[in-house]
This record gives C-alpha cells, structure tokens and sequence, in this order.
C-alpha cells in the first residue's frame, strides 16, 4: 500500500510509527523532522526511523533496549514437551531447556543491564539458546551490534504490520 506518510501532520506520524523501536517516540520525532525526500512506503519508513536510531546516542539507544518485553513471562508460559523436537521458539519446550533459557536469560541481564532481544519466531528453542550462549560469551561491543541488528529486524516488522 502506497501512502505518502509525510501527508501526516507530526502527531499522527509519530502516533503511528513511536512503538516500531520500542520507547521511540523520539525517533519517531527525529524522523519526521529530518526527512529529506518524501517517504512513499514502509520500506521508506523503516529508513527513516533506522536512521535515527542509528544516530541516537549510547544513552538513547540503551533506554530503547530496556523498553523491550522481556522473554522471562515468555518462557515461563511455555507448553512443557517431553521430546525437545517438538520445542518450538518460545512456545513450547523441555523442563530443561526452560530452566536452561531462564537461567541464561538472568545472566545476561546481570552481564548486559537489559534483557536479550531476539526476534524470536527466526528460532527454534535449542537454535534460541545457542545463540544466547554465544551472546553471553560476547563482549560489550559485539553484543551491542547483535542486539541492534535484532532490534532493528523488529522495527521493520512493525514498520511493516502499520502498512498493512
């Protein structure tokens, strides 16, 4: 669907598009503000806001992390499954993969000072947490970049889900 966004006034823009980065209400202002050529579509969108959280300071972009939805409720909801081929993301999995994923969960928190962000349905369980493990092993910095790009991949989810 075509739809020149910038036809909307700033309020309906950033009404529409501040929840794409979660807190991102100032992104969403940023973007709005700085647009340098019409924005058609929500590829054109998503640009904008990436942009801007791009451009966000350390500061900013920590206070985005820790508005994420935690996974902890998530998995403790999880269907318990005896067979862990039957696991799937955060819907259903073992009694050990649950106390091994909560735990890992914890630790990174402790490590990070936010919880770990995934686009969670690109995973299976065990796929889950192998990549938590390897996270947890990374340093600041690496995990910093991991963690954007998953934040990132959400935003143009929810860039996507406003255009349909």
């Amino acid at each position: 669907m075509k739809r020149d966004v910038l036809a909307f006034n700033r309020d309906e823009f950033v009404a529409r598009f501040s929840n794409c980065f979660r807190d991102g209400k100032l992104l969403a202002e940023r973007a709005f503000d700085h647009a340098y050529a019409p924005v058609f579509d929500s590829a054109g969108v998503f640009i904008a806001l990436r942009s801007q959280f791009r451009a966000a300071s350390s500061t900013e972009k920590l206070a985005i992390l820790k508005a994420y939805t935690p996974l902890e409720p998530g998995v403790r909801a999880a269907r318990i499954v005896s067979d862990e081929s039957r696991s799937a993301g955060l819907g259903a999995m073992t009694p050990d993969q649950q106390t091994r994923l909560l735990s890992l969960l914890a630790s990174y928190a402790g490590k990070f000072g936010f919880g770990a962000i995934f686009v969670v349905r690109n995973y299976t369980t065990a796929e889950l947490l192998a990549a938590l493990e390897v996270r947890l092993a990374s340093d600041n910095e690496t995990e910093m970049l991991t963690t954007y790009r998953e934040v990132e991949r959400l935003a143009e989810i929810q860039v996507e889900a406003c255009f349909s």
